[in-house]
């Protein structure tokens, strides 16, 4: 059973960075990032990795993101990088920011 935040702990889902950290012919690895948050104070960033199928466009989370239990974050960043795909390109880097 994975671990989950308590009443006091939040990630911030709203600001999501994500960077590519590998890419080859058939797929690009990305790292996303968050704060994390104890009674609202941040006590630093946190981070998942997911996968981007090149040539279908399927995301796949390769490394859970600690307290992204309900998977918001994933779900948010996979968006994302999946709107990228369907315009043809994958950055280096990118921000999903809601609000």
């Amino acid at each position: 059973m994975e671990p989950t935040l308590t009443s006091d702990e939040f990630l911030d889902w709203m600001c999501i960075g994500m960077r590519r950290e590998a890419e080859d012919l058939k797929s690009a690895t990305y790292r996303f990032t968050t704060e994390r948050y104890v009674d609202d104070t941040s006590t630093g960033p946190v981070s998942g990795t997911l996968s981007i199928d090149k040539q279908t466009g399927a995301i796949k989370l390769v490394v859970p993101m600690p307290g992204d239990d309900e998977k918001r974050v994933f779900i948010r960043a996979a968006q994302k990088i999946g709107r990228h795909w369907a315009q043809g390109n994958l950055p280096e880097t990118t921000t999903y920011v809601a609000g």
